[in-house]
C-alpha cells in the first residue's frame, strides 16, 4: 500500500522507528497530528525525518541567511518578526484558525506580502524553508516552543543587522 494511502495511525506506527532511530522523543500524540499535514508529502518512509523532525526537537538552528524575507533586509525581517510575534503573544487560541486571521491581517497592515513574512516564521519555527503547512505547524509544536523560536530567530537577525 502506498504511504499516502495508509490510515494515520498506520502510518504513524510506520514512521515512529524513523525518529526514534534518528534520536528524538517521540510523543505519540504529536506524531499523530504531524501525520495528517505531512503524509501527502512524503514518498518514503525516510521523508518523515526531513518533513517532522523539527516537532520533535527542543529547538531549531535556521540558516541565518534563510531568516531573511524575500528582498528585506535584515533589520526589516527582525521588525516584521517583531510585529509577527506581538501577534502570536496575544492570539486568544493557538490554533490555525487563531493564528492565520490575526497574521495575515497583520501582514497587510504592514504593506508586506504573506510570502514575505510567513517565509520568515516558517523558518523561524520549523528551522527550514520548506516544510508541513505554517499554522497547523505551529498549533502542533505549541505557543510556548513557537515564542522562544521567533525569539531567537529575531536575535539572529539582529546580529545580521549590527553587522552590516
Amino acid at each position: 500500500m502506498h504511504i499516502r494511502a495508509l490510515p494515520p495511525a498506520e502510518l504513524a506506527r510506520r514512521m515512529r522507528p524513523f525518529f526514534v532511530n534518528a534520536g528524538y522523543a517521540v510523543d505519540d500524540d504529536r506524531l499523530l497530528k504531524i501525520v495528517p499535514i505531512i503524509q501527502e508529502r512524503l514518498v518514503t518512509l525516510d521523508d518523515c525525518l526531513a518533513f517532522g523532525g523539527f516537532f520533535f526537537q527542543e529547538t531549531v538552528n535556521p540558516n541565518p541567511d534563510d531568516l531573511l524575507g524575500s528582498k528585506m533586509s535584515a533589520a526589516e525581517s527582525a521588525h516584521a518578526a517583531r510585529q509577527a510575534l506581538q501577534a502570536l503573544e496575544v492570539a486568544p487560541e493557538f490554533t490555525k484558525d487563531g493564528l492565520e486571521t490575526p497574521l495575515r491581517a497583520m501582514v497587510e497592515g504592514m504593506g508586506l506580502s504573506a510570502g514575505q513574512v510567513f517565509g520568515i516564521l516558517r523558518v523561524a519555527v520549523t528551522g527550514q524553508k520548506v516544510s508541513p503547512p505554517l499554522f497547523e505547524s505551529m498549533e502542533i509544536i505549541g505557543r510556548s516552543v513557537v515564542l522562544e523560536r521567533v525569539q531567537q530567530a529575531i536575535g539572529i537577525l539582529d546580529g545580521i543587522a549590527g553587522q552590516k
